[in-house]
């Protein structure tokens, strides 16, 4: 409602949950109002004779002329603030620990905005609440909105799938054993050609092979079916995909990990699919022998049922197993890190060269928005080889960027096309790859996140770009490297350890002040 000021469903949506009120109640109220003379979007919020305006509309629209200076989570935490939403949901229930966790989901929701941005941050695009509304709504049908983690001893069952990004000091994984299901007969979308950018439907089609032998599960042409080609591609897919959901899921444990097997059935397809059988120890093992190796702590018991569970002290003191814990008990990083919160570090420049000339930018300008706006022209420079980027391409993503008034879309051209020659004259053979996302484990646990703006892949190795809107003149760029080297040797390391290949060159673009440095390799 906050976002959009017509959205009367909104309207009627935080009316029936603040007050409880029925559809048939605040129906005839917005029947009322209208009869009245209200404006069609304004019920609640604006107030018409014998209709007053409700509380809570009232505080919305109030902050309204604020949302071009708030950003999506300042936003939302204000939104709640103002409103006493935390009062609100309180009063719900009665139940302590339900109203615990309803606190905790409004925690939740604004880390959730806080990592829509950082996510805008590291692709290089602008953060809305308009955006962020819709990255929720795509969170939501991907169903990753997890409920909150209140601060309370608590077992959390969820399903393999809905385990993405969360962590537990102990996970017990089930139903290894299942059988691997594939979409043949099921809805999906095929691709016949290589992706093209500027038609991103283009030979795309969705597939559907409907089950023509109703609740018959063995039929003799379906065996058939299932050995064509067709078939079996379906199939292959379906094994990676059990392949990466448990990766998922085995990577969610921080200390203990447990694999709950049946003595009838102990393995199945699902894990059968990684093709490790020393996952599964022998009774009497006390470890698990890697391929490379390496040895890794475990132990085997068997599960009986008890046929009189008793009671007092003594019985609930067989059924319950715990854990030793491991490692520190201390505060713990959080899981995920962003390479542009490295820090300052010294680094040293190797080289500094002159890439065309300084691109003139008028005094006022939104240096992050102008900095987003060239790093959308460098990449689309880059996104399809066959495709060269033009000044009407150049002009629009200004335009978008809202910096179109401060700098000239004719200046920025030429400023690319000086960069594409100069990297043609210095790598002749290199084959450039453009905004590439990057994931890597560092040696602390931490789960790195980041983009690198530009790789060139050469026969030596490979040179990593990164770009910056920096408008120091060429004396200071030593700042620079002090400031970026932290960095760019994070996207090295993980580069490296992806590719197996060795990163031989660091370099910071600096288009705006018309030019490049090379950073020598920490360490």
């Amino acid at each position: 409602r906050l976002n959009d000021p017509t959205d009367t469903l909104a309207t009627a949506e935080i009316v029936s949950l603040a007050d409880s009120l029925e559809p048939e109640v605040w129906l005839a109220d917005r029947l009322r109002y209208l009869a009245q003379g209200g404006n069609v979007d304004l019920w609640c919020e604006q107030a018409v004779e014998g209709h007053p305006a409700h509380p809570l509309l009232e505080s919305i629209a109030a902050l309204r002329p604020a949302m071009p200076v708030l950003a999506p989570q300042e936003a939302l935490a204000t939104l709640i603030a103002t409103c006493s939403l935390a009062e609100k949901v309180a009063r719900w229930t009665p139940d302590g620990a339900r109203v615990r966790l309803r606190l905790a989901n409004l925690e939740a929701l604004v880390a959730l905005a806080e990592h829509y941005e950082s996510l805008c941050r590291s692709g290089q695009q602008a953060a809305s609440v308009s955006g962020l509304i819709l990255w929720l709504d795509e969170m939501a049908e991907q169903k990753l909105d997890m409920l909150a983690e209140p601060a309370v001893d608590a077992v959390r069952v969820i399903t393999h799938h809905s385990a993405k990004g969360l962590e537990w000091p102990v996970v017990i994984l089930m139903d290894l054993a299942k059988d691997i299901k594939d979409r043949l007969w099921s809805i999906c979308a095929e691709s016949g050609a290589r992706f093209d950018v500027h038609n991103p439907l283009a030979d795309r089609s969705i597939r559907y092979w409907p089950w023509p032998f109703g609740l018959q599960k063995k039929v003799a042409i379906a065996d058939r079916i299932a050995d064509t080609p067709v078939a079996a591609g379906f199939r292959q897919a379906a094994v990676e995909e059990a392949k990466r959901l448990l990766y998922v899921s085995m990577t969610r444990a921080r200390d203990l990990l447990v694999l709950a097997r049946s003595s009838r059935r102990p393995s199945g397809e699902w894990l059968d699919s990684l093709g490790a059988p020393w996952l599964l120890p022998a009774e009497g093992c006390d470890a698990v022998e890697l391929p490379n190796g390496e040895r890794i702590s475990a132990d085997h018991w068997m599960l009986e049922p008890l046929e009189e569970p008793g009671n007092g002290e003594a019985a609930a003191a067989q059924l319950v197993h715990w854990f030793e814990g491991h490692g520190d008990s201390g505060l713990r990083l959080p899981l995920s890190f962003s390479p542009s919160s490295a820090g300052l570090v010294p680094g040293t420049v190797l080289e500094k060269c002159c890439v065309g000339e300084r691109i003139p930018v008028a005094a006022g300008a939104d240096v992050r928005a102008l900095g987003e706006a060239i790093h959308a022209c460098i990449g689309m420079t880059f996104a399809d080889p066959d495709t060269p980027l033009s000044e009407t391409d150049v002009i629009n993503i200004l335009s978008g960027f809202s910096v179109s008034e401060y700098l000239s879309a004719t200046a920025v051209m030429q400023q690319l096309k000086a960069f594409q020659g100069w990297l043609s004259s210095r790598w002749p053979d290199a084959r450039p790859h453009a905004e590439i996302p990057l994931q890597s484990i560092l040696p602390n646990g931490q789960v790195l996140n980041g983009r690198i703006d530009l790789l060139l892949e050469t026969s030596s190795g490979w040179v990593l770009f990164d770009h910056k809107s920096s408008q120091l003149a060429m004396d200071q760029w030593g700042k620079l490297a002090n400031e970026y080297s932290a960095q760019l040797e994070l996207y090295a390391q993980g580069v490296e350890m992806v590719s197996g290949k060795k990163v031989i060159e660091q370099w910071l673009l600096l288009p705006v002040a018309g030019g490049a440095l090379s950073i020598e390799r920490l360490g």
